[in-house]
């Protein structure tokens, strides 16, 4: 059977891959979906912190870890060609807490919050993660 996850960002990503690739959404999992998203575009860091998330979510905590670990390479060179994605800098943060480095993880934080001081919804997030 399909496996489900609480994200609501599942259902913008199926709507993309349904035009993208012909695919529907329904037919296949989150994690299935998160997948094929890092398989189009390796370099995009999102699909990387959305496909652990999923993984986390369904109790796959070693899977997500590797995912995660995976995904801070990636984060950390689109950082490096955008130094100013204040989008990046959270989900570098969110994936640093994850893997349990409160150094890193508040250092992109602090990143974040530097660039785009004003913007609420990165707030909130830096503070469930700080």
């Amino acid at each position: 059977g399909v496996q489900t996850c609480a994200l609501p960002i599942c259902l913008e990503l199926g709507a993309f891959l349904a035009a993208g690739a012909f695919v529907t959404f329904w037919m296949f999992s989150p994690v299935e979906l998160f997948e094929r998203a890092i398989a189009l575009r390796p370099e995009d860091y999102q699909a990387g912190g959305f496909l652990g998330m999923a993984l986390t979510s369904l109790g796959r905590k070693d899977e997500a870890t590797a995912v995660i670990r995976k995904q801070v390479w990636v984060i950390e060179q689109h950082l490096e060609l955008h130094p100013g994605d204040s989008r990046a800098c959270i989900f570098a943060a969110t994936a640093y807490a994850t893997l349990g480095d409160a150094d890193r993880s508040g250092f992109y934080a602090k990143n974040a919050m530097t660039v785009d001081p004003d913007d609420p919804i990165l707030g909130a997030t830096v503070a469930k993660i700080a």
